[in-house]
């Protein structure tokens, strides 16, 4: 039986692991939004919820992520975020789908 303090050490996150979460996280955000259109208000609350959760994990991988242009697009799916969040008509919903894709790709390159 291992003790407390024994079987060594975590594995420290890699570049790889930081973007595989980031995929992750991006799936889960959009599944949610997609079903957002069509919920009913208490579903709506609940998509709410999922969305900001997944948002603060995706601005959390963007941060860990050394690449160039990733914070950028980062921050740009924020504001779209923000804005969809205050006002959530059709433009704001595509923009935010348009950049959220954009980042998407950001993690997959190198």
């Amino acid at each position: 039986m291992t003790k407390i303090g024994e079987g060594g050490e975590f594995p420290q996150p890699t570049q790889d692991s930081y973007r595989t979460e980031l995929q992750g996280n991006i799936v889960k955000f959009n599944q949610a939004l997609s079903s957002y259109g069509s919920a009913t208000p208490t579903e709506k609350a609940h998509y709410d919820e999922i969305m900001k959760q997944q948002m603060a994990l995706i601005k959390a991988n963007v941060q860990e992520i050394k690449k160039t242009g990733i914070q950028k697009q980062g921050e740009i799916v924020s504001g779209d975020y923000e804005k969809f969040t205050k006002a959530p008509t059709e433009e704001n919903l595509t923009a935010l789908q348009q950049d959220m894709d954009t980042l998407k790709e950001y993690g997959f390159l190198p």
